[in-house]
């Protein structure tokens, strides 16, 4: 697996009001 860091995306998500749900459909994409 390629590493990503989805802590700093799931930063990036909040700060632009997107649901958490999303940071973590991402993180389960990846």
């Amino acid at each position: 697996r390629v590493p990503y860091d989805y802590e700093e995306t799931a930063r990036k998500i909040a700060d632009s009001g997107l649901p958490a749900w999303l940071g973590m459909r991402l993180k389960i994409g990846r």
